[in-house]
């Protein structure tokens, strides 16, 4: 704005002000920030410092480039002039740009009873605090027992792992107002134990277009989502909103309610096709007239047990500095194909995560080479109580950060990899297959060139990691040039190479039919591994080169 526009806008502003501070609408002490700096403070933070409890941060249009902290400051009201004037304009002139850093506004020391009005939030990138690289809360963050509303704003294309709009952590207690939530990755609101969510049913709230789902509630109970728009008027299935419950095998998604009044898209139930030059705005239903980008071709296609669809994805590089959209998110009953492994490139050089299949009935990816471009790729791989799922003909490769693990699955039933590759990978656990409970079939595998590099309080174990409630069978694999590296310091836990067991209580068997385990390292001369829980594991025609040297508390029987 112009100086003599500000210079209107103030005096207006003081004599609505002044009306709405005698009535008792405005809590007593306002504090002025205008984009020149001219104001009772010279940016939104040093205000918000400079407050009181009780106090409102008034912000004048403009776009600030900043990271706000509410600094464990309870009461305090942060708005634009929308708050006094009611006038919408001012949600898009009046700006908190995050610069693609961290997030845009953090509560982060339990602050309670905070308001946030009429702004536009955008370009936030998320704060990594805690164990592993997820960065969280893109567009705010709320950790343990914040409390805030967000009344009359606009958050969008922001990013993070964990909560690409909105992360409320343990506790947190979130009311919306009027909020649109729109076009960020790492989900719309992103929730966890026992944090509330609470959406205004007069002034409704949208929420659609974000990636990999709209909304994701952990352990929070029921979530009654009332809303003006969302991305599909009946969701149907533990897609666009997923809610995980640990008391719940499926998933939870009887915990939430659903009174939506539009969808912003229509589903398709036809095959769809991708393409590199593609557009978004084609049909994508024939090869002719392809999508570009994979990760809305999944949001847009819809199947059934009956009748299974598939999206195919010609040969190409789909890089996410192309536009291309991560983490993709398989969907039940689609098929997600590429052209070969050997031309079809899945490419992600900035953020962690990359596939996803959780609450994933029945579907294949296969013919693809995920690469992870030499940077932290957190989660490659993630199966989160999935049935009857497929990898086959794939190559996970180039992941060489610092991250926890590069692929992770949890109550699988039926899962099956078929001819994929593991290799140039390093992590902290695992940096091959991390499964803690499950069961499922590897064969044609090949696990090689794999480290990890540290101790997080669990057992580590480089290429592989299975306990099973079932039987794990694991044909024709190769598992070489791997190191763990990483010693316990009172050899409390055994770590090495590979590691297959059983879930507690159950006496389940292991196969391992021709496989190779060759030229790896273990700073615990273990190659295989043991535990207390681990028996019934059969070698048939197998060979280890050297042989595994500990066999303590284990029974092994080899069968030639």
């Amino acid at each position: 704005m112009s100086r003599v526009q500000i210079q209107i806008v103030k005096r207006m502003v003081q004599s609505v002000f002044f009306m709405l501070c005698t009535s008792g609408i405005l809590k007593a002490d306002v504090i002025h920030i205008y984009e020149d700096g001219s104001g009772d403070y010279p940016t939104i933070q040093a205000g918000i410092d400079g407050a009181e409890e009780g106090d409102t941060v008034l912000v004048y249009p403009g776009r600030y480039v900043e990271n706000v902290d509410f600094n464990g400051k309870n009461n305090l009201t942060l708005a634009s002039l929308e708050m006094i004037t009611e006038n919408a304009d001012y949600i898009d002139l009046t700006i908190i740009d995050g610069n693609n850093i961290e997030s845009c506004i953090r509560l982060l020391e339990e602050e309670q009873n905070e308001v946030v009005r009429g702004f536009t939030i955008t370009n936030g990138y998320g704060s990594i605090f805690g164990i592993g690289t997820y960065s969280s809360g893109g567009g705010i963050l709320m950790l343990p027992d914040a409390g805030i509303s967000v009344i009359n704003c606009k958050i969008y294309n922001n990013f993070a792992v964990l909560g690409g709009g909105i992360l409320g952590a343990a506790g947190s207690d979130i009311t919306l107002s009027g909020v649109t939530i729109k076009n960020n990755n790492g989900a719309g609101i992103f929730t966890d134990t026992e944090s509330n969510i609470v959406f205004d049913g007069e002034n409704r709230c949208n929420i659609y277009n974000n990636y990999p789902y709209d909304i994701h509630a952990s352990d929070c109970g029921q979530v009654n989502v009332v809303l003006d728009t969302f991305t599909v008027i009946n969701p149907d299935q533990e897609y666009f909103a997923i809610h995980i419950d640990q008391f719940s095998p499926h998933g939870g998604y009887d915990f939430f309610t659903f009174d939506i009044l539009n969808g912003w898209m229509e589903l398709v139930n036809q095959d769809l096709y991708v393409a590199e030059d593609g557009d978004d705005n084609n049909s994508g239903l024939t090869p002719d007239d392809p999508l570009k980008n994979v990760a809305f071709a999944l949001h847009k296609i819809v199947s059934d047990p009956t009748d299974p669809k598939t999206v195919h994805v010609a040969a190409g590089e789909y890089h996410w500095d192309d536009g291309q959209i991560f983490p993709l998110y398989l969907k039940s009953y689609v098929n997600l194909i590429g052209d070969d492994v050997s031309n079809t490139f899945l490419t992600n050089h900035s953020i962690t995560n990359m596939i996803l299949s959780d609450f994933n009935e029945s579907s294949m990816i296969s013919n693809f080479t995920i690469n992870g471009g030499g940077n932290t790729c957190e989660n490659m791989l993630r199966g989160w109580r999935t049935n009857n799922v497929v990898f086959r003909n794939m190559v996970f490769e180039d992941c060489m950060g610092n991250a926890v693990e590069a692929s992770y699955f949890y109550e699988t039933d039926n899962m099956l990899f078929d001819n994929v590759t593991f290799q140039n990978i390093t992590a902290q656990l695992a940096a091959g297959i991390f499964c803690p409970r499950g069961n499922g079939r590897f064969t044609n595998c090949k696990f090689d060139n794999l480290r990890t590099t540290g101790y997080i309080g669990i057992v580590a174990y480089t290429a592989f990691y299975f306990i099973c409630s079932d039987t794990l069978w694991i044909e024709n694999t190769i598992f070489t040039n791997s190191v763990q590296q990483y010693s316990y310091p009172d050899n409390t836990f055994l770590s090495g190479i590979f590691g297959a067991g059983n879930q507690q209580y159950h006496n389940s068997p292991k196969y391992m039919v021709g496989c190779l385990i060759n030229n790896n390292e273990s700073i615990q001369d273990i190659i295989f591994g043991v535990g207390g829980i681990w028996e019934n594991i059969y070698f048939i025609n197998s060979t280890y080169c050297p042989a595994p040297t500990n066999w303590t508390s284990i029974r092994v029987s080899i069968v030639s």
